[in-house]
């Protein structure tokens, strides 16, 4: 990121960032409940399969293009969108099992 540690530890707050990062995935994971229901998701093989469209098309689409106009690194962004993609799936399989 271009940044030293104390650059990075400078005005962090822990209990905000995972406080909002967790609301964040929780609000992302509803859509996918609700879009099961809609779509009669009933497998887990299913779940994923539409976890996966639906990461690639909003998520990995978006942050991708975000990514470009912030010039970020690639290996950045491949780090920020496989971290994504795990929640997704991890996600879709408590979904379904749920």
């Amino acid at each position: 990121m271009g940044k030293t540690e104390e650059q990075l530890k400078e005005g962090f707050n822990p209990a905000k960032t995972y406080g909002l990062a967790f609301l964040e995935h929780y609000i992302a994971l509803a859509v996918l409940a609700n879009l099961f229901v809609y779509l009669h998701i009933e497998t887990i093989g299913g779940a994923l399969h539409t976890a996966f469209w639906t990461w690639l098309g909003f998520t990995l689409a978006t942050n991708f293009i975000t990514g470009l106009f912030e010039d970020k690194k690639f290996g950045l962004l491949l780090i920020d969108e496989v971290y994504h993609f795990v929640v997704f799936l991890v996600g879709a399989i408590i979904i379904s099992i749920w």
